[in-house]
């Protein structure tokens, strides 16, 4: 499509506005590559000019685009840039898992799955058993990996587990303080602990590719801190660490940190998170990096 109608669509949208202003600040920060920029913008182009069923803007092109290139973990790897505050200095990180039908026959043998009711919390005992005995399904078309929609997996620094008072986090707690407005009421989460050694070769800081359109998210500008901050839905500032890797094997994932059920739905002023966008600098940047690419 003409690179011209999607930077208008992104410019009109809130979406767009946060993804672009994500954009530039990894630029600034040196968090994204010319060459995934690059075919950032050759696969926009190449995409046909209409919105698929569904779709509410032009501005989702640029969501498929980054799909279609796989253009995700091209921020900075951890190991390369180091650790100077010494935050990731541990050696463990935290996933978090939906325990759902869906999740438990990934992750599970299915005779585990006749069992389940979504309303029970008997699915986090066969995880934890599981986890213990060190016996995901063999599967190998689904395969025994910790992933989300895309090709990568979330995880958190462990000092998101307790609160600012020092009181251990609840699961509604970690929705809020990590940004994950997803999750809703009834709904089961889990949280995992990662062995540092299962995802050390490949650990990213996350980037506008990673988080898409998804506007609980933004980059962080501080070159220096090799991680993202998420955005606590308390307050919305960015506050705990957040990096991404690639799947993460579940034999490699070591016990259940915390549980629970959500009793409701997190609520998010959509206003609050477009303050911090700098449209002016956006558009600026719009204009001359991304229209001198693909002209």
């Amino acid at each position: 499509m003409d690179i011209e109608i999607w930077k208008e669509a992104a410019l009109e949208d809130n979406r767009g506005q946060v993804f672009l202003d994500n954009l530039r600040l990894d630029i600034n920060a040196a968090n994204l590559d010319h060459g995934s920029l690059v075919a950032f913008c050759e696969e926009v182009k190449r995409l046909p000019a209409k919105i698929e069923p569904g779709k509410k803007s032009y501005v989702e092109v640029g969501e498929q685009a980054v799909q279609n290139r796989g253009l995700f973990l091209r921020g900075q790897r951890v190991q390369d840039v180091g650790d100077p505050n010494g935050v990731l200095g541990t050696d463990m990180l935290l996933t978090l898992i939906q325990i759902d039908e869906f999740s438990v026959d990934i992750l599970f043998e299915k005779s585990l799955c006749r069992r389940f009711t979504k309303r029970s919390p008997q699915p986090v005992d066969y995880i934890e058993a599981h986890l213990a005995a060190g016996q995901p399904r063999s599967d190998r078309r689904a395969g025994p990996h910790l992933r989300g929609g895309r090709p990568m997996k979330w995880l958190a620094a462990p000092s998101c587990l307790v609160t600012d008072s020092g009181n251990v986090c609840t699961v509604e707690d970690i929705r809020e303080i990590l940004g994950l407005m997803g999750y809703g009421s009834d709904e089961w989460l889990c949280v995992l602990s990662v062995p540092l050694t299962a995802v050390a070769h490949d650990v990213r800081k996350p980037n506008a590719f990673d988080g898409g359109l998804n506007m609980i998210f933004r980059s962080n500008p501080v070159a220096a801190e090799p991680y993202g901050r998420a955005i606590n839905l308390k307050n919305y500032e960015n506050e705990y660490i957040e990096v991404v890797s690639g799947p993460i094997d579940f034999t490699q994932v070591g016990e259940v940190l915390l549980h629970g059920q959500l009793s409701s739905r997190s609520s998010v002023a959509f206003a609050e998170l477009t303050k911090t966008v700098d449209l002016p600098k956006t558009r600026t940047f719009i204009e001359t990096v991304i229209g001198s690419l693909a002209p």
